[in-house]
């Protein structure tokens, strides 16, 4: 039978690449987190307008206001393309996009 896996590898030359692999994914995600923008600046001013209200309505308020801000941050992210294919040293600087429909 032919051996499918022709090239062989060492223990610590398969935990090195995965290593980098995983290394390249991790600072490929902190640079999109780092170049979405995600606006706070209203927030001061919700947080300024419940002062008077109860605690119950201060929570929901904030709470509401939280779940907006991530549900628009998940769209925004969804509408963008969708890496299928990161750029890594297994793709040869190869990138591939898989591009989203738009509303």
């Amino acid at each position: 039978m032919p051996d499918l896996f022709p090239l062989k590898a060492s223990k610590a030359q398969i935990d090195a690449a995965v290593q980098a692999f995983y290394d390249a994914q991790l600072q490929h995600a902190r640079e999109e987190i780092e170049a979405s923008a995600f606006d706070w600046s209203d927030l001061a001013q919700i947080f300024l307008k419940v002062r008077a209200e109860s605690e119950t309505s201060q929570v929901l308020v904030v709470a509401s206001y939280l779940e907006d801000q991530v549900t628009r941050l998940i769209k925004r992210q969804l509408l963008m393309p969708i890496p299928l294919l990161q750029r890594s040293a297994f793709s040869a600087g190869l990138v591939l996009y898989q591009t989203s429909a738009t509303d």
